[in-house]
């Protein structure tokens, strides 16, 4: 054990993210001793020490004290001290640099989710750890992604340091992403007739019944032009016009089954999915709420949709965001996973995870980084309607900023959509939200 709480194995993994992402273009080694962790790069070498484990005891009930530096992005980032230094906290002897702060700590806890697994930590009725409490809310961190500010800091230290090495930025991204919990709007009769009926109760309005019945009536003769479906097509060139990546999350259960809203079996909803591909999407899983603990149920979702797709599928987002650090990881490496998109707060919009940029998850059982790459999910649609109330203009303004800080630190900024939020009472929100964006 260091002298850290973390260990050999969690350093490393974290420092690696580190060099990863302050120097995309360089080979950088990553050496763990003692006290510390050393980056090597060319020809210089970055010494980062750590908290002791009495100190990061302190930080994990968020009474750590910490200083502050205002980072590329804008934004005021916490920085635990941990050997004293003048100036900018980084300090050069001839070709070694010795940071004063430990970059490594609070990144790993955020990054492995280890955060979850400390005493204290909350879930909601669906069993998500929730961003109340959480060490995002305690050091406020969700609104910039911490281990990229701590490695784009290290990086213009290290130019400032050695200006003849330059560094050839990561071009940063906007992937557009869309869960699709109902496929179609319209089914039998029964769910017709009702939701038919609420225009006229719930919203109280003659105009939405008329135009709801006249895509009912365009529905029952041909399904695949259903409202929901329509919209899916709809989301699909918004994104290609913008230059985004586009991928459609599909639920892969059938007729029976707890949670089904549509049958992934069905020749209709083949039909869709490959189109959708056809058409330039992406196609992955959005595995079921029992899937998140049950690897052989997300193994046979798994198999489903690659039957409805005609093609493999190893990419996935669970249902509800419902993500358990052992249980869930476990079930992803069972199934056969390579990427996931699930890691995000529902509540909140923002880091949950400190990084926008890709990343393996750990696996604490083995204390060793995992095959299962992590793109961490930075906003969804119902959080700013359904969990946090509001306007539309702050919506827009708050998605603007999030997308901003990303390219700033050249990660990916991720976005989910539902197919749902585009009709009726949502029209606003796609129109003055999502495609203004």
């Amino acid at each position: 054990m260091l002298h850290s709480v973390l260990s050999w194995n969690a350093v490393q993994y974290t420092v690696q993210h580190l060099a990863k992402v302050a120097f995309p273009d360089m080979k950088a080694e990553v050496e763990v001793a003692h006290k510390e962790a050393v980056i090597h790069v060319e020809s210089f070498h970055v010494h980062l020490p750590m908290l002791s484990q009495e100190e990061v005891g302190k930080l994990q009930t968020g009474r750590m004290e910490y200083g502050s530096l205002l980072s590329k992005s804008g934004h005021h980032v916490p920085f635990f001290r941990v050997r004293p230094s003048e100036g900018n906290g980084l300090e050069k002897q001839g070709e070694d640099l010795f940071c004063a702060y430990d970059l490594v700590t609070l990144p790993f806890l955020l990054m492995s989710r280890k955060e979850e697994d400390l005493p204290g930590a909350s879930r909601d009725e669906h069993g998500r750890f929730l961003f109340s409490g959480s060490l995002s809310d305690r050091y406020g961190l969700v609104d910039f992604p911490l281990a990229d500010e701590y490695a784009l800091w290290l990086r213009h230290e290290v130019c400032a340091a050695f200006p003849q090495w330059e560094v050839c930025p990561r071009p940063p991204r906007c992937v557009s992403t869309h869960d699709v919990d109902l496929l179609f709007r319209f089914g039998g009769w029964y769910k017709s007739m009702h939701t038919l009926a609420a225009d006229m109760l719930k919203y109280r309005s003659c105009s939405l019944f008329r135009q709801s019945f006249r895509q009912w009536r365009v529905s029952h003769q041909d399904p695949a032009m259903d409202p929901y479906v329509l919209a899916c097509g709809e989301l699909l060139r918004q994104d290609m016009a913008r230059g985004r990546q586009s991928i459609f999350f599909f639920k892969s259960l059938c007729a029976g089954e707890t949670d089904v809203t549509y049958d992934i079996t069905s020749e209709l909803c083949g039909g869709i999915v490959r189109h959708l591909h056809s058409e330039g999407a992406e196609i992955a899983l959005h595995g079921s709420i029992r899937s998140a603990g049950d690897g052989q149920q997300l193994s046979e979702e798994r198999s489903r949709l690659e039957a409805a797709a005609g093609r493999e599928i190893t990419t996935n987002r669970q249902h509800y965001l419902c993500f358990t650090p052992r249980e869930t990881l476990a079930a992803w490496q069972v199934a056969g996973l390579s990427d996931d998109y699930t890691l995000g707060f529902a509540e909140r919009e923002g880091f949950r995870c400190g990084t926008c940029h890709p990343y393996p998850l750990y696996d604490w059982e083995k204390d060793a980084p995992t095959e299962v790459i992590e793109h961490p999910l930075i906003a969804m649609d119902t959080t700013f309607f359904r969990y946090r109330h509001v306007s539309r203009e702050e919506a827009l303004r708050r998605l603007r900023e999030l997308k901003q800080t990303c390219e700033t630190v050249e990660g990916d900024f991720i976005l989910l959509w539902h197919n749902s939020t585009f009709w009726r009472e949502y029209a606003p929100w796609y129109k003055e939200v999502f495609c203004e964006l």
